[in-house]
């Protein structure tokens, strides 16, 4: 009887060595620049809903902006400058707590 035993480290079917190499390493590269294409477009879709966000805040904050200067003409009251100070004057008296000794 002739009976052959092969030794092996890979299971059968599947190439191993420099043709297992040649046949995964494209593979690889090719996954790897689709994985970078989906991140790139994922972050490209980020950075415009920011930049999108971010300029309706400020056109928001400019309109409300302008609305108010047209109800501060409309109401002919001066707009208060930062450089004005408000004084408030009153009376005021101190309340001192009497501590009891005992």
């Amino acid at each position: 009887m002739n009976h052959r035993v092969q030794f092996t480290n890979h299971p059968p079917g599947r190439p191993s060595g420099l043709l297992g190499f040649l046949l995964i390493a494209p593979l690889l590269v090719i996954g790897a620049l689709l994985g970078f294409v989906v991140l790139a477009v994922a972050f490209g879709l980020l950075l415009l809903a920011g930049l999108v966000f971010f300029a309706r805040l400020w056109w928001l904050r400019r309109k409300i902006l302008r609305a108010a200067q047209a109800q501060q003409r409309a109401t002919n009251t001066a707009p208060a400058s930062e450089s004005e100070t408000t004084v408030l004057e009153g009376e005021y008296r101190i309340i001192r707590e009497n501590k009891r000794e005992e």
